[in-house]
């Protein structure tokens, strides 16, 4: 689960990501591009825009622009499932089933 500003957003076994309004808690969107269970997910809000970054055992790292509900980019690194990520200045660093740590 993660929070922004608008959004409570949820990782799903589906392999679906949702998005409800953070004020009125109705469902938004449902975002799909994992082909595994979503387990992890970070929001970072800047000057830039605000972006989610989510973790599946798919083993990939997807990356969202959450003002057009578009992916940007699918990062794939592990060799097993993504279950750990900390954000951190310009960093994003993911934790694997593979015991690494990677840093994009």
């Amino acid at each position: 689960m993660a929070v922004s500003k608008k959004y409570i957003i949820t990782g799903t076994h589906n392999q679906n990501i949702q998005l409800y309004d953070i004020t009125t808690l109705k469902h938004v969107c449902s975002l799909s591009g994992h082909i595994g269970i979503v387990t992890v997910l970070r929001v970072t809000e800047s000057a830039h825009g605000v972006y989610m970054f989510s973790g599946s055992s798919d083993t990939t790292v997807q990356v969202w622009n959450l003002e057009n509900m578009l992916p940007i980019q699918a990062l794939q690194r592990h060799e097993k499932p993504v279950n750990a990520m900390a954000l951190c200045q310009d960093s994003v660093f993911t934790g694997s089933e593979d015991m690494e740590i990677k840093v994009f």
